[in-house]
C-alpha cells in the first residue's frame, strides 16, 4: 500500500501533476496501474476546511483505497538527532512507515530524526534536506525518499545536488526541512548546530 500526501491551500490542490506522476513510476516500478486521482479533486474538500492549508491523503495500491482531508498542523522543530540509516530503504512512498522508525532513540516533541549512511547525509524521517550555503541551496544526492517538492526544485534548479557529510555541515549556514506540505519558502529552518549526534557511531 502506499501513500500521498497533497497539500491543498485555500482550496486550490498544489502541484497535482507532480503527485499523480509519482503515483505513476510507483506502479509502473510495482507491475501495475496506477489508480486515477478524482479530477474534481478540490471539491471534494469538506466546507470546513476551504480556507488554510489542507493535508490530502491518499492512501492506494491498483486502486484508489481512501482519500482523507485534515487540517495541516505543521510541526516545532528544534533538534535532529543523526541516526545510522544502516540498510534502511524508502524510496517509495509505503504506508508502512515502520523501515524509518527508531523506537531505541527517545525523541521529544520538538525532536527528529536525520538519517545518515556512510557518513552522508539523507532525509529525516518526513522531509527531504535542503542545505543554504550563503544564497547557495544543495540538496544532498544521497536520499531516502526523492521527495516531489525536492524533485520540483531541482527540475527548476533553485537547487542542485552534492554529497553532503555529517562533518562537513559546520560549512554550512542553515538546514532547512521540506516535503509537499512545506515548500521551500515554508521550511523548517534550522542552524547546524541543531544536529545532535548522541545516537550515531562514527564508522572507524
Amino acid at each position: 500500500m502506499f501513500i500521498e500526501t497533497i497539500r491543498i491551500q485555500d482550496g486550490h490542490v498544489c502541484h497535482l501533476s507532480d503527485h499523480t506522476d509519482r503515483m505513476r513510476r510507483t506502479a509502473d516500478h510495482f507491475g501495475f496501474t496506477a489508480p486515477t486521482l478524482p479530477i474534481d479533486l478540490a471539491s471534494l474538500v469538506p466546507d470546513e476546511l476551504r480556507t488554510g492549508t489542507v493535508r490530502c491523503r491518499v492512501m492506494y495500491d491498483h486502486t484508489l483505497r481512501e482519500v482523507t482531508f485534515t487540517p495541516y498542523r505543521r510541526r516545532h522543530i528544534e533538534r535532529l538527532f543523526a541516526v545510522d540509516a544502516g540498510t534502511t530503504t524508502y524510496a517509495f512512498k509505503y504506508a508502512d512507515r515502520a523501515p524509518l522508525a527508531r523506537p531505541d532513540v527517545p525523541l521529544g516533541a520538538s525532536d527528529e530524526l536525520l538519517f545518515v549512511r556512510d557518513g552522508y547525509l539523507t532525509d529525516t524521517s518526513y522531509t527531504n534536506l535542503v542545505l543554504r550555503r550563503g544564497r547557495e541551496l544543495v540538496t544532498p544526492d544521497t536520499f531516502l525518499l526523492d521527495g516531489t517538492c525536492r524533485r520540483r526544485l531541482l527540475r527548476e534548479g533553485v537547487v542542485h545536488t552534492e554529497p553532503v557529510r555529517l562533518h562537513d555541515l559546520p560549512t554550512y549556514d542553515e538546514l532547512l526541512l521540506i516535503n509537499a506540505m512545506m515548500p521551500l519558502r515554508e521550511a523548517i529552518r534550522l542552524p547546524t548546530t541543531a544536529v545532535h549526534l548522541d545516537f550515531y557511531t562514527f564508522a572507524p
